[in-house]
């Protein structure tokens, strides 16, 4: 099996009301890539925030002027250091600032995270397909900091047309014994090196790797982008630290 990953070159810069579908599948059958069925599509969080109109206003003038809006798109800040705020959003991500970037916008205006990447991924999905025959799988994805790493790297935060989580309960090494296993396998897709950003470098197509299709139902029937996002009961980074400490040993009465 070979597995190849194109840039996407070409794509215009986005505003509102851009057709998504229909730019990106131009852009890849005029690239040497062309674009397949079975293809991945891996889309930057900031061209689908641009297109959908998922910007605000903020001062230029004022470097913590969108601190105010990181507060009203959280629904818990975990941590403050500095300008620095970690958060979790109403999708229910951790991350920094409530995913709203001010780089590679216009001055005085923030981008905000889609209200549901995986909505936006089945339309660009559903478009790409209705207006070229070719069935592909999207997958929506933003730069995140991870706990105790140094540096960014990208996770996925929508998909459509492609199964997010592989169970694999009997998973064996090369040892006994088996253990179960969970993968996020639309993380696997991933550029295997952050481009510039620029609207003209948003976009690659990933092919050559099979995967397990996602037949979703649909749009008026997809539910909240939960697909990836571990439960509070599941993740550690939501847990307050004492609820992570042993129990208190007690010493019985002599």
């Amino acid at each position: 099996m070979t597995l190849e990953i194109h840039p996407v070159r070409g794509i215009p810069e986005i505003t509102e009301g851009t057709d998504l579908g229909v730019t990106i599948a131009e852009a890849c059958q005029s690239g040497p890539a062309g674009l397949e069925d079975g293809d991945v599509l891996v889309v930057t969080q900031k061209i689908v925030s641009k297109a959908e109109g998922a910007m605000v206003d903020v001062d230029p003038s004022d470097p913590l002027s969108h601190k105010p809006i990181v507060e009203r798109e959280s629904v818990r800040i975990l941590r403050r250091r500095g300008e620095l705020i970690i958060s979790e959003t109403k999708h229910g991500f951790v991350c920094a600032n409530a995913g709203i970037d001010l780089s590679n916008v216009e001055r005085g205006r923030a981008a905000l995270l889609p209200d549901d990447s995986d909505r936006s991924a089945r339309k660009i999905m559903d478009r790409i397909a209705g207006t070229t025959g070719i069935a592909v799988a999207v997958i929506i994805s933003d730069t995140f900091g991870r706990p105790w790493r140094r540096g960014v790297t990208d996770v996925a935060i929508g998909c459509a047309g492609i199964s997010a989580i592989a169970d694999l309960p009997d998973h064996h090494y090369n040892r006994p014994p088996p253990l179960p296993l969970t993968t996020t396998i639309t993380d696997h897709h991933h550029r295997p090196q952050l481009p510039p950003r620029s609207s003209t470098t948003a976009t690659t197509t990933t092919t050559g790797r099979r995967y397990r299709r996602d037949h979703q139902p649909p749009l008026p029937l997809r539910p909240p982008i939960t697909t990836t996002t571990a439960t509070t009961d599941h993740d550690y980074s939501r847990c307050n630290r004492q609820s992570l400490l042993p129990p208190p040993r007690t010493t019985a009465p002599t």
